[in-house]
């Protein structure tokens, strides 16, 4: 029931730390355009929800249990058409021909891109954030973070690019504890604006 995810979400966020610093990669960059999600803010989508974690960032990480597919699909979606990049777009819009697709890039991580135990970053694909961008992860986009505060109509052409934060447990992969169950982990999201670097 929703009273008890309620309940469950307080407790474990109630067991987490007020504080964690922007990530070492992080930290040279102009603080104006990086943007840190940590779990608690992350979308809870069909069925994760915060976990506590000590090794994640505020100690708490949004987890899918069971899970133990590589490579593991993340990426950026728009629920809006945008017009398609490409030479004859001019001639076409002329025309009065329709020339647009949804805002798809995947990244994927595969097992040779898991460098040990714990957190590691997953670098995610450039794009410009449309007024219903998210992000999605794992492959069957259980987690799902939309961007559309973020969206600003007078610098529509705006670069970001997206990290990911995860750890991968259990025997299902490499490096994982073959005494843990198999699970994802996502501790934050760091997004940054490309264009100011």
């Amino acid at each position: 029931s929703m009273r008890e995810l309620a309940r469950r979400y307080v407790l474990a966020v109630s067991q987490g730390r007020e504080y964690s610093p922007l990530p070492r990669r992080f930290q040279d960059l102009d603080p104006r355009i990086v943007i840190d999600i940590t779990a608690p803010a992350l979308s809870q989508g069909r069925s994760p929800i915060v976990t506590p974690d000590p090794e994640a960032a505020l100690g708490l990480a949004v987890a899918k249990m069971g899970d133990k597919r590589l490579p593991m699909g993340h990426g950026v979606w728009d629920l809006v058409p945008h017009p398609k990049p490409d030479r004859r777009r001019k001639e076409q819009e002329l025309n009065g021909e329709k020339n647009v697709s949804h805002l798809g890039l995947t990244r994927y991580v595969r097992a040779s891109d898991i460098p040990g135990k714990g957190y590691h970053w997953y670098k995610g694909p450039r794009f410009t954030l449309g007024e219903w961008t998210l992000v999605w992860l794992p492959s069957d986009w259980t987690l799902q973070e939309h961007f559309w505060p973020l969206y600003d109509p007078k610098n529509a052409d705006q670069e970001w690019e997206y990290y990911i934060s995860a750890k991968f447990t259990g025997p299902a992969y490499p490096h994982g504890d073959p005494n843990q169950p198999n699970g994802l982990f996502i501790d934050r999201i760091v997004l940054i604006r490309v264009d100011d670097q």
